[in-house]
């Protein structure tokens, strides 16, 4: 199979599954604040779309500057968005426990496992469980939940597009500028909503031949435990891109985000004449949640961090002008080429 960025493959497809940005990185990164990595993605956290198809936490606009989760994050003058109780609806089985979530052109079976078949899955554990996929498309993209997963929305998004077109400017100032982070333009998102779940496994390949056909097995434990936790594993041919997480603990929280819902935040640094004219300055919110289906316009200029961004085309040499999506990315402000954000406009 030719050799395709996991992330560029993963994430177009599953996309189209409506249910909000898919993370081809759902785990958290292990430096994170304690406190916030109990329950991981909030409703209001503010963050970046990573190039490998993650989501870095900045620090959450609903929570005050010396709360836990924002203890030496936020920037200066910072004042949170107080949102009307109760501001977040919550469905706790969106998705059933266990289930998959696949990509059209997949065949999924379900499959009883002796223990004698599950190897070292779950040593002493009874009968076990798993999925079958068959797929004979070029490109596919599976997500597996041994316990299901849990939806969360805010009930105020309008709010949040607000606080998020008066503060933007300001958060890639302060990001790119003081802080030197290059978060590229497009790639800042603003949370109004999540599915997180306790454990998954994702798969994806992409082989150009319409001739070769891909099968893959997903493996859980079955009627017990093990160390308080189910335990899983992939079985893949060569080729296909795969990742897996075991729950933490029996106890614990839904901690890990699968698909993200938001605001994709970007902004032009320099404004036009009429912009000026009229003191102006562009705003653009790209929506991004169960109704659409494409993903945000990241591209490669890194605002306010001191580089040319007066509208001329750029590529960006250190991914090689390559963007998330796997297509090589035009490098504006702003173009009307890129999908048109369902909620940009002027400020």
């Amino acid at each position: 199979m030719a050799e395709q960025r996991a992330q560029a493959i993963y994430i177009p497809l599953m996309l189209g599954l409506g249910h909000g940005f898919p993370l081809w990185f759902p785990d958290m990164d292990s430096n994170l604040p304690a406190a916030y990595r109990v329950a991981g993605t909030r409703v209001g956290d503010l963050g970046y779309i990573t190039d490998d198809g993650g989501f870095a936490y900045l620090f959450n606009v609903c929570a005050s500057a010396n709360d836990a989760i924002n203890e030496g994050r936020v920037p200066p003058n910072f004042q949170p968005l107080v949102l009307p109780y109760p501001s977040v609806r919550t469905w706790q089985e969106t998705h059933p426990k266990p289930s998959a979530l696949t990509t059209s052109h997949v065949q999924q079976t379900t499959i009883e496992l002796e223990a004698s078949a599950q190897g070292s899955i779950a040593p002493g554990v009874g009968v076990g469980v798993g999925f079958e996929f068959f797929c004979s498309s070029t490109r596919a993209a599976i997500l597996v939940l041994p316990d299901g997963g849990e939806r969360h929305d805010s009930r105020h998004p309008g709010l949040l597009r607000r606080y998020a077109s008066e503060n933007a400017h300001h958060w890639y100032r302060y990001f790119n500028g003081e802080q030197g982070m290059e978060i590229r333009n497009g790639s800042l998102y603003l949370v109004t909503g999540c599915d997180k779940c306790y454990s998954w496994g994702t798969a994806c390949f992409h082989c150009p031949s319409d001739s070769h056909s891909v099968s893959l097995r997903f493996l859980m434990a079955g009627v017990g435990e093990v160390g308080g936790r189910i335990s899983h594993r992939w079985e893949v041919q060569a080729g296909v891109h795969r990742r897996n997480h075991q729950r933490d603990a029996s106890s614990d929280p839904a901690n890990q985000t699968i698909f993200l819902r938001g605001f994709s935040i970007s902004v032009r640094e320099k404004p036009t004449i009429l912009q000026r004219m009229f003191g102006k300055s562009v705003v653009e919110l790209f929506k991004s949640d169960s109704s659409n289906m494409k993903g945000p316009p990241i591209i490669s200029s890194i605002p306010y961090s001191g580089e040319s961004t007066s509208g001329s085309i750029i590529h960006d040499t250190s991914t090689g002008g390559v963007d998330i999506y796997g297509e090589r990315a035009v490098v504006m402000l702003y173009h009307p080429s890129f999908p048109t954000p369902t909620d940009g406009y002027y400020f």
